[in-house]
């Protein structure tokens, strides 16, 4: 029952933020707190061991998200270190490299529209955890992740 609990929370917890992210352009520190005492309550249960190299990225994001003046949002960064709670370094590292090439195409689909027009209306940015939500159930459907 626990395993079947640990393995639902990482898909729920992208779910809520490619939602929150899409809707609301940011996500509820609160619901994350819970999903990330979620994740730490099935570690103290023994459901899994966390792989603490994992954490290295969502630090990373951070630092960017400080030292850029949150270009890369604070909300982006907080996804990626509450995903190491639940995936290891290689799945995490997979699904930020699928998250930026899904928006690579997305970018590269809404340039072809557009004619390449410098005229057009196009986003100044993308939701990147909507695409990192897309990502995820891709990869979920694939196999490739828990």
């Amino acid at each position: 029952m626990k395993n079947l609990i640990y393995k639902s929370m990482f898909p729920l917890f992208s779910l809520y933020c490619a939602i929150s992210d899409l809707l609301k352009g940011r996500i509820d520190l609160r619901i994350c707190g819970g999903f990330g005492l979620i994740g730490l309550i099935s570690i103290m249960a023994g459901s899994h061991h966390p792989d603490l190299p994992a954490f290295i990225p969502g630090f990373l994001l951070l630092l960017l998200a400080l030292l850029s003046g949150e270009r890369i949002g604070y909300g982006d960064a907080l996804y990626f270190l509450l995903a190491a709670l639940f995936l290891k370094l290689d799945q995490l590292i997979l699904l930020f490299a699928s998250a930026l090439l899904l928006c690579c195409l997305i970018s590269l689909l809404l340039l072809v529209r557009t004619r390449f027009s410098k005229e057009a209306a196009l986003p100044d940015a993308l939701p990147f955890l909507s695409i990192t939500g897309m990502s995820t159930l891709l990869l979920l459907g694939a196999g490739v992740l828990p």
